[in-house]
């Protein structure tokens, strides 16, 4: 007599095991996907440790134990109705449930919750985690695929179209839930998610397939025919680039298979490319702000004749959107002393990063290079080369004699790997003593740039002071209380630091630094809060993500509010103009100084990107600004938006189609960044 398999048998080496992976994964995603959007909003933690999908998507280890915990509920639900019932009621059952349950609570809430997300080294982990768990689905969807060809030739065509409508109506909520609710977050999320709505939609399509009739089949393969004809259709009419645009507009939560039917439709009706327009005139008036120089040179010894000695401090306030602050046009309080800065500084009011996360647009700040010729993107591709010493600004100052010293919020862990933040050290003779693995609060980063100030005050110095804290997740400070949402405790992390960057500007009066010292204020990207369906950043090249503050008090010079368009490339070239500092390196930034002193005949533009983030779920992204007008593309899938900024600021009515001389304007800038781009990298 052949004994009942063990428990041990039935849950690591049978088949069902992989389906209950599959199911309870799969069906757990799409109710988290509906319940997580309302459990995020107004607390002031973290909950996203309660969703299989969010998990599963981070790759963390914790993530892994909740999908097996799931495993081994379905486990139980499919014995019960084998009529195996021993198998759950196993004492080891329950104790391996609760202990793996257990040590997913205390590690999700250790490591990935709330600010204990900033002070922990939580890559390596992820990373290991997202990999055991891509193989695990694999295993377990190959599984899932073999029993249900062979379960669904038992059923008829009615209960199979039922289960087809059912699977696509799962596929379709992940899908629409994934692209409203989750942009912003990791790549990895979406990957999951994605390879979700591609499995739920194939699985529909099997399901009509596997009859044993032919009529199955006929449904289907009619179904197939009347969506690309369609397809086909709408590709002659001219709405169709306004269309997919809005399909594509945002760059990690769609997936890149699209491209796979986009090809198919191509090769039957290709799209006709926008047409280029020369733009010689426009880079003919750029030179001419560059063959400005020595009248620059002469206005700037007149208006700041100790220019060649003066020290420098810049702040930079991490994830701060420009209409957040009150020299923005914000009506709330957010940023008293920088308003008062402002007061008295150059401000520029449409400036904008190159990239919307930190590692991007902090290189390209310190490098004057766009982000695809930017060290970060050399590191992160595994090539980087040896930098000369005097590439970034604090190797170029240092250059010229300054002590160029730096203080940052980030922790340890990502500035020890250079392809996250370990490149922002270069040039810098001293950056963050003594710090701990944790990231710095603000009044830590403030007391350590105060202390760091006291030594560096007997010589010629630069300091850049970074604070996180607008950096979500947000939390909620007594002093500066705006209410319990997340746009409120945004603001209250802003109003915190503003009152650290006012004790940072007192202490530089007190020791009377102040009239020998230039300060710029930037911020590195902004944060959208559902504006284009989008949270957070690092998702999208709409304004709440790019326009960032930026603004240079240099004393002995007029305040003044610029127009003209800036971005963060802009600073270096702009700071070795002011310090008479000679460069040795192509930059693709400009001198802002034509601007700045009110005889510049350009308009300015600026220019932005998004990278592909992972291979399957998501598009890159570019965006051109000159003007008024301002141009996504997702080269990709071949979309194009364009806004009129000045009479649709929120970016609601895509002209594309409507506007083609501006159109083509900013299509032949955007072609001569490539051209640029492509010269750096070789």
């Amino acid at each position: 007599m052949v004994g009942r398999p063990s428990l041990r048998t039935n849950l690591y080496w049978t088949p069902r095991v992989f389906f209950a992976v599959w199911g309870g994964v799969f069906f757990a995603a799409c109710l988290d996907l509906v319940l997580l959007p309302w459990l995020r909003e107004g607390t002031t933690t973290s909950w996203d440790w309660l969703a299989v999908s969010y998990q599963l998507g981070l790759g963390s280890l914790g993530g892994l134990i909740l999908a097996l915990v799931t495993t081994l509920v379905a486990t139980v639900v499919i014995a019960i109705g084998m009529r195996r019932p021993n198998d759950w009621r196993n004492p080891s059952f329950v104790v391996m449930t609760v202990a793996l349950f257990a040590v997913l609570m205390i590690q999700n809430r250790t490591t990935l919750d709330g600010p204990a997300i900033r002070e922990h080294e939580h890559i390596v982990m992820i990373r290991l985690g997202f990999y055991g768990g891509g193989f695990l689905l694999i295993a377990s969807g190959t599984w899932f695929v073999w029993h249900w060809l062979r379960w669904t030739r038992r059923w008829g065509l009615a209960f199979r179209m039922v289960s087809a409508l059912t699977l696509l109506g799962l596929s379709g909520l992940c899908y629409v839930i994934d692209a409203r609710y989750f942009v912003g977050q990791y790549g990895h999320l979406h990957l999951q998610l994605a390879e979700s709505v591609i499995t739920g939609a194939s699985f529909a399509l099997l399901a009509l397939l596997c009859g044993r009739t032919g009529r199955s089949t006929v449904v289907a393969f009619l179904f197939l025919a009347v969506i690309a004809g369609a397809a086909l259709f709408l590709r002659g009419h001219g709405e169709i680039n306004r269309a997919r645009a809005t399909v594509a507009r945002a760059g990690v939560n769609l997936p890149q298979w699209m491209v796979i039917p986009e090809t198919f439709l191509d090769a039957l009706r290709p799209l006709k490319p926008g047409e280029i327009t020369d733009i010689r005139e426009i880079l003919a008036r750029r030179d001419q702000d560059a063959a400005l120089a020595p009248e620059i040179e002469r206005r700037l010894d007149e208006a700041i004749p100790q220019r060649r000695s003066m020290n420098l401090l810049i702040v930079s306030i991490d994830t701060l959107r420009a209409d957040h602050t009150g020299f923005g046009g914000y009506s709330r309080n957010t940023t008293p002393t920088l308003d008062a800065l402002a007061a008295r500084s150059t401000v520029f009011e449409r400036s904008y990063t190159p990239y919307p996360t930190s590692a991007y647009a902090y290189s390209s700040f310190f490098s004057g290079r766009y982000p695809e010729c930017a060290p970060v993107n050399w590191a992160l591709k595994g090539k980087e080369p040896a930098w000369p010493s005097d590439l970034t600004l604090a190797g170029l100052l240092g250059s010229a004699g300054f002590r160029s010293i730096g203080v940052s919020a980030f922790n340890a862990g990502t500035l020890k790997r250079r392809d996250v933040f370990g490149h922002l050290k270069d040039g810098f003779e001293t950056f963050n003593p003594r710090q701990t693995i944790k990231a710095r609060e603000a009044r830590q980063v403030t007391d350590s740039a105060l202390n760091l100030l006291g030594e560096a005050a007997t010589s010629r110095f630069f300091i850049w002071v970074h604070y996180l804290d607008p950096h979500a997740p947000y939390a909620r400070h007594a002093n500066h209380d705006f209410g319990k949402s997340a746009r409120d405790r945004y603001d209250s992390e802003i109003a915190h630091v503003d009152a650290e960057v006012g004790r940072l500007l007192v202490a530089l009066e007190d020791r009377g630094l102040a009239e020998d010292t230039v300060v710029l204020v930037m911020s590195d990207h902004g944060e959208e809060f559902g504006e284009h369906f989008g949270k957070y950043h690092n998702s999208s090249l709409y304004e709440q993500q790019l326009r960032v503050p930026f603004m240079m008090h240099v004393p002995g010079l007029a305040p003044r509010r610029v127009q003209q368009i800036a971005s963060l490339v802009d600073v270096l070239p702009t700071l070795a103009t002011l310090f008479d500092i000679e460069d040795p390196h192509f930059r693709n930034g400009r001198c802002l100084w034509p601007a700045m002193l009110g005889c510049s005949s350009h308009d300015g533009f600026a220019f932005a990107q998004l990278h592909p983030q992972e291979l399957l779920s998501s598009t890159g992204l570019r965006m051109v600004v000159f003007g008024g007008h301002k141009m996504i593309l997702t080269p990709a899938m071949g979309t194009e938006e364009v806004f009129h900024l000045d009479s649709d600021p929120l970016e609601t009515k895509n002209i594309v189609g409507r506007a083609s001389t501006v159109a083509g304007v900013l299509r032949g800038l955007d072609a001569q960044v490539r051209t640029e781009t492509a010269a750096i990298r070789g």
